[in-house]
């Protein structure tokens, strides 16, 4: 008795394609959401150093802003140092100079940094665009 051959049709073929989109759009939309914790976690990082400098007395804006360069000269979140925010007491650091900062003051530092600029947009041509959106972070410290 002979072995027949299965025969494709195409209803399979189109069921198989549709479901290699399907995984392919979900294989896209993982790795960059991973690229985007990784920048966010990144940013959180410099943000945390950044916060831990405002909290000196010595500390400057140019001394913050050289933490953040720091923690983010190997990565494409360098542009991140160009967007830093410092407050202190909800106040801009531009009312309340960094080196004023008393005891029980709250420092903050936000960094912000344009999501199409921190990872590749893979979703881009699908509509799903990173154009519109950015990575903010903010950390906040009380001085003893």
């Amino acid at each position: 008795m002979p072995i027949s051959q299965p025969t494709i049709t195409a209803g399979a073929v189109v069921r198989f394609a549709a479901g290699a989109v399907v995984l392919l759009v979900a294989g896209l939309a993982l790795v960059q959401f991973c690229w985007l914790l990784w920048a966010t976690t990144r940013l959180d990082r410099a943000a945390r150093a950044a916060v831990e400098e405002a909290a000196l007395p010595r500390a400057t804006r140019q001394s913050v802003e050289s933490q953040v360069r720091r923690a983010l000269a190997d990565s494409r979140l360098s542009a991140a140092a160009e967007n830093v925010a410092i407050s202190i007491n909800g106040l801009s650091d531009r009312l309340l100079p960094v080196d004023r900062v008393a005891s029980h003051d709250i420092v903050a530092v936000g960094l912000s940094v344009p999501a199409d600029a921190a990872v590749p947009d893979l979703l881009g041509p699908l509509g799903l665009s990173l154009k519109q959106s950015s990575i903010r972070v903010r950390r906040a410290k009380t001085l003893p």
